[in-house]
């Protein structure tokens, strides 16, 4: 330990000059100085301003820790700087290697009898060294980065004002030590950065470039040679119209090229580039922009697009070999059951004739029964049809469910018999809805059926009507729809169930689970239809064993309701004659069924003036002077039936029309089609009935 009595007069200047040393230093520091000058600096400061004669150095840590290096040492010579260069971090490595590893000031007032100075006295003598004062330089977070050392020619200790100059020396040797490391760092770090850039730049399969801001590319990587075949120097020589399709030009160069307020936000882009064979490439680019300038990742996603083209071609195959198969199960169901409708007609014609010929006429009425019966089922057969593909003809009106389903209970109840329970739940709350009365009933009639066939050995049967409000997750299987109040009829049952196999094909027409015979397939398929008609869906819930619930959705209907009219039976009311003298234009482009019509209504004793199209038909209603009622079929060559029927009423204002159709389009929407003083009858029909029709029309 050092003592008052060992110290020497301070041989440096006063703290003021030091201070001023300092403030300069740390100056150079800031100002990024490279170290060796500001080491250089500092040592000359101290060194001039010994009044004694003085020599320092700096020696530094190396990488490993373990050896001191060579720093700076201004008056020494050569041989000096080779000596210290590397010694080990120890004791007995002289005053710097034994600071060094003990991490502490090590003060040798004579060199000749300091052990840690025993290897190193020859040295010494050469370079004129007698003391040696050491003290470790460390960073701020307590680290070595070297030691600082004072040589003098005499024997001599520090005094205090000595070692706090020393002091001033490593701190400002740390900082700059310490700038410098971090400067080295930071050099190596922007080297990684640049180098692993560089390698991104050189070996990214991406396209990558980079486009200015006039729209015009001034840098791209190699990737171009392999995707685009160009290589990059030919790549940058051409002008973007002749990179880019023609049909992607214009959407290219809006997101490539400033916009009036110089603005470019777009972060993605697709566009066919053209390759060096001549062929366009599809590029998909991710976008990002800095200092006017945009940079961009291409993938190319050629392959992707062909086999998304391909992909779609199949599918669409698909669907299609879907509908060849639709269309011949379809098919196949209809020419069964038409056939053997048919066959019934044909038989009974036959049979009729016969019977007539032999003058057996209670033979050929039973017989003529048998053919009507026939072409009732045929009829019911298209109506059917033509509900599935929502193309029936239909006349909504608004209607309570719930009435609906209370009028229909004694039907029910003798469809399902007395082994199945029948649960109505009449709750008189239910929203109204519009649609077809007669459609909703034999929607809810086919219901009733399935669920009773489906439990063979009886069971439970509930229906009921019920206010919804759907939102859109409600909706997502039926997204055409908006969200909004529907009208719930639902009909459980407690049979079989079904396998989602049979589920996933309950809608198609004439799929049946039922024996040969036993059932046509419609009526699920009806249903559909009519949901679908009616603006609303149907949503099917069946597990096997467990039973069914079939659930038909219907918009709410918001307008006024109609009174309440008491329940009549329908009698039919029989055709007679008391009808005034009238004109009536047939026009139907069937000659067999122009001639019955047309016989049928001379049995009113009516004036028929008849066309077999709609430009006959408009000739015709020119050359006529008065026409009381004109008839036609909705689906005409020429002029359809309701263009047929402006065009008759320009020329007879007071003209009321009906028409006949068996499918129409714009008629089974029913929505604007129908004018006032126009309605609707829908084939095929009982000649009774539209004679009543046109009597009742007549007579209004």
């Amino acid at each position: 330990m050092l003592s008052n009595k060992n110290r020497v007069r301070n041989p440096w200047t006063d703290t003021l000059a030091r201070l001023e040393d300092e403030r300069v230093m740390l100056q150079r520091i800031a100002a990024g100085v490279p170290l060796a000058d500001v080491l250089l600096y500092v040592l000359h400061a101290v060194e001039a301003q010994s009044s004694v004669a003085l020599r320092t150095a700096i020696a530094f840590v190396d990488e490993s820790g373990k050896h001191l290096v060579h720093g700076a040492a201004p008056s020494f010579s050569e041989s000096y700087r080779q000596a210290v260069n590397g010694v080990p971090i120890g004791p007995h490595m002289a005053s710097w290697g034994a600071a060094a590893y003990f991490g502490t000031a090590v003060y040798a007032n004579d060199v000749m009898t300091d052990p840690n100075w025993s290897d190193w006295r020859e040295f010494a003598v050469q370079q004129g060294i007698r003391a040696c004062w050491s003290t470790p330089i460390k960073g701020t977070d307590g680290q070595l980065l070297g030691v600082f050392s004072n040589y003098y020619a005499t024997t001599r200790l520090p005094s205090p004002q000595d070692i706090d100059a020393i002091a001033l020396v490593t701190r400002t040797a740390a900082l700059a030590i310490e700038r410098s490391q971090y400067d080295r760092e930071l050099e190596k770090r922007v080297e990684l950065a640049i180098a692993e850039r560089d390698r991104i730049w050189r070996l990214s399969p991406e396209l990558l470039a980079v486009v200015n801001e006039e729209g015009r590319y001034i840098s791209v990587n190699p990737a171009v040679r392999d995707i685009l075949g160009w290589t990059p120097e030919q790549f940058l020589t051409m002008p973007l119209a002749d990179l880019v399709h023609p049909d992607d030009y214009a959407a290219t160069a809006q997101v490539l090229m400033p916009t009036a307020n110089g603005a470019r936000e777009a972060r993605h882009l697709e566009n066919r580039m053209k390759h060096s064979s001549g062929s366009y490439s599809w590029i998909t680019w991710t976008i990002s922009r800095s200092e006017g300038d945009l940079y961009m990742a291409g993938r190319d996603d050629t392959d992707l697009r062909v086999q998304a083209e391909a992909l779609r071609h199949a599918e669409d195959a698909l669907r299609q070999s879907q509908k060849m198969e639709a269309v011949g199960q379809l098919t196949g169901g209809i020419a069964h059951d038409f056939n053997n409708m048919l066959q019934s007609i044909s038989g009974a014609l036959y049979l009729i004739r016969r019977k007539l010929a032999a003058g057996n006429l209670e033979a050929a009425e039973r017989f003529i029964d048998t053919a009507s019966e026939s072409t009732e089922r045929a009829a019911r057969l298209t109506q059917r049809l033509l509900a599935f593909a929502r193309r029936q003809p239909i006349a909504p009106v608004p209607l309570c469910p719930v009435r609906v389903l209370q009028s229909m209970e004694d039907l029910f109840r003798r469809y399902i018999g007395e082994r199945v329970q029948l649960i109505l739940h009449t709750d008189p709350v239910s929203w109204p809805v519009c649609c077809d009365a007669n459609q909703l009933e034999n929607a809810l009639l086919n219901m009733v059926i399935n669920a009773r066939d489906s439990m063979p050995e009886g069971g439970r049967l509930a229906l009921q009507a019920t206010n919804r409000v759907l939102d859109k997750a409600s909706l997502l299987q039926n997204a055409e729809l908006a969200p909004g109040d529907f009208v719930e009829i639902c009909v459980s049952d407690t049979g079989c169930g079904m396998s989602d196999d049979i589920k996933n094909r309950a809608f198609e027409p004439f799929f049946t689970t039922k024996a040969l015979g036993e059932g046509s397939g419609l009526g699920l398929s009806m249903i559909y239809g009519f949901a679908q008609q009616a603006g609303g869906f149907v949503a099917l819930d069946s597990s096997v064993g467990q039973g069914t619930s079939v659930r038909l959705y219907l918009p709410r209907y918001t307008g006024a309701m109609p009174p309440v009219e008491a329940e009549t039976g329908t009698v039919p009311v029989p055709v007679d004659d008391s009808v005034p003298p009238a004109v009536v234009a047939l026009v139907e482009d069937d000659a067999a069924v122009r001639q019955m019509v047309s016989e049928a209504l001379a049995q009113l004793r009516l004036e028929v003036l008849v066309a077999s199209d709609g430009l006959e038909g408009r000739d015709l209603m020119g050359q006529t002077k008065h026409i009381d009622l004109l008839l036609t079929d909705v689906g005409l060559p020429g002029l359809n039936g309701r263009e047929l029927a402006d065009a008759a009423r320009q020329v007879h204002p007071d003209i009321k029309v009906l028409f006949m159709t068996g499918y129409a389009q714009n008629a089974a929407a029913a929505q604007g089609f129908l004018d006032t003083g126009m309605e609707l009858i829908v084939k095929p029909f009982r000649l009774e009935a539209l004679l009543e029709r046109v009597r009742r029309i007549l007579m209004l």
